[in-house]
Order: C-alpha cells, then structure tokens, then sequence
C-alpha cells in the first residue's frame, strides 16, 4: 500500500457522499491509478488579486456533474482509466521553502506510483516543486505552459537544468518578455505569444507544440490567465488580450492530444463568484478537458 501523503477532505462535499475533483472517487492508498488529483492550497507568489490558494476550494465547493465524458474526444473517462482524488496538500506555509518542499514530497509521492499526477489550485510558482520531483522520475521533460505571462517556475526549472528546454514551450503569453524575453532566448525556451496565436490556425498551433514537444514525456501548467478577463474574471493575474473558452478546447484538443503527459497543474483561479460563475465554469471546462486529454492519451497507449 502506498499511503497518501494528503489530508482528506469532506467538509465542503455536501451530501454527495465520498466524491471528488470531477467526480472521481476520494482515496487513501494511491498505488494503481492512472490519474490522481489533488487539491494544492498555497500559493507562493503575491498578486494583485491574492487568493489563489483558495481555487481549489472553490472547485470542490461549487462544481458538481463534470467529468464522466467528454464529447470532443468521445471518451468516458471513468470507464477508460482509473483515477482518483487524493484530498489536500497539507502544506507547512512557515517558510515558501517548507512548502515547497510539502508540494514536492507530495508530487514525489504521486511519481512513484507511475500516475499522471493532477493538481487543482495554487499559482504558476508552486508548479517548481512538482516539476522537480518529476524530473527525478522520468528525467528531463518537456514543460508547455499555457498562460499570460510568462512563467517563473518553468524558468527555473531550465536554468537549473531540469527540463529539456529544446521542447519547451510558452504558449499564449501576453505580458512579461520584457523581463524573460532574454532569459527564454538565452535558455532556448520557444515562445507562442497570443499575437503569434491570432494569426494561426487551430491546428497550425497543435502542430507547433506537439513538433516542438518532440516525443519528450510532457508536464503541463495551465495558468487561468491564459483565458481572456472576459471568460475567466477571477483569474490572479488577468492580461486583456487572452483566449475564448471554444479556443482554449481546441488548443488542448489539437495541440495535447497523442502526448506523454506525466503531471499537470491547474492554477491561478481566486475564490470569487462573478455573474452567473463564468470563471468557475471555464475552470471546470479546462479541467475537464485536460483531463479527458489525458485519459484518452492512456487509454490509446494501452490499445498499441
């Protein structure tokens, strides 16, 4: 058995009995799954509009009915992997060193098992402790990070020589080239601005990744910021200038489908109701889709 290093969480469940993210099931021992999520409630970085830690609890609290299938790619996930729902992180936020080094034994945790790991919450910072451990794992990755700006931790992660940079990718970005523009160059780090994007068709950017991804084994950050400010209000830090929810699916399904997917961050979403819960939907319509992604990638290997 391997135990979970998580707090199970059913306090903000309602009476739907032991079920979590995207209607998987709630577990302890986390040996055999293809798929298992978490709730990551910490964020390292300070915003404009802090709160990020409290996204994931936001997701449990208030979504419901998503995730049995997915239409697009035609697949029922609950039938095709085995995925389940290790709690919340629990996090030591005495120091961001401490809890980073929490996010890390947990993804370490996760990595060992051979799952892909999935964590809802936190901010584009806390990916570094999740990248490390899976560096340990399967060696150097391919990071594709979807978002407005660009990202700290994938940064990181290259100076330290802990991703394959060559495969690499930052996809979407509207703001920060000022600061890394250099670094990225330097680094070797491909870039797909939103501008880029505009002028693109939908499969033209699903071929830039996956050429650039290049059989690499693949983590992925999804920053919410990625979505224009009209879709996702309740973004940390929004950048006008951003993508539709019909864009964001066919991004991920043209552009992730047929990658070896090793872990995935969903982050930067505050606890925030806007009119009619546009931010949480798409959240949840984000998730959902990396999610039927990355079961239809397992599931297609397993037929080979």
């Amino acid at each position: 058995m391997v135990k979970c290093p998580f707090k199970l969480n059913f306090d903000d469940l309602r009476d739907l009995g032991p079920t979590g993210f995207l209607e998987t099931p709630m577990v302890d021992d986390i040996n055999g799954y293809d798929i298992l999520f978490a709730a990551l409630p910490y964020e390292c970085d300070e915003t404009a509009k802090p709160g990020s830690r409290k996204g994931s609890a936001y997701f449990r609290r208030d979504i419901f009915g998503f995730g049995f299938c997915d239409q697009g790619l035609d697949i029922n996930m609950a039938h095709s992997v085995k995925s389940g729902d290790c709690g919340d992180l629990i996090i030591d936020d005495s120091s961001k060193a401490a809890a980073e080094k929490c996010i890390y034994t947990a993804e370490k945790a996760i990595a060992s098992t051979g799952a892909c790991s999935f964590m809802i919450g936190g901010d584009d910072k806390t990916s570094y402790g999740q990248i490390k451990a899976c560096y340990e794992k399967y060696g150097k990755m391919a990071v594709i990070h979807f978002g407005g700006s660009v990202s700290s931790a994938l940064v990181r992660v290259a100076e330290e020589d802990m991703c394959d940079n060559a495969s690499s990718l930052e996809v979407g970005i509207r703001n920060g080239m000022s600061q890394y523009g250099g670094r990225l160059e330097k680094l070797g780090i491909d870039v797909l601005t939103a501008s880029d994007m505009d002028y693109m068709k939908f499969s033209d950017v699903g071929s830039a990744i996956k050429k650039n991804v290049s059989g690499k084994p693949v983590f992925v950050i999804f920053d919410m910021n990625f979505y224009d400010p009209a879709f996702v209000t309740s973004a940390a830090r929004p950048y006008a200038g951003g993508f539709a929810s019909h864009e964001v699916v066919e991004i991920m399904e043209t552009g992730l489908v047929g990658l070896d997917i090793k872990g995935i961050s969903v982050c930067g979403m505050l606890d925030y109701n806007d009119p009619g819960e546009t931010s949480l939907n798409n959240l949840a319509e984000c998730a959902g889709k990396l999610y039927a992604v990355a079961a239809y990638n397992i599931a297609s290997e397993r037929e080979l």
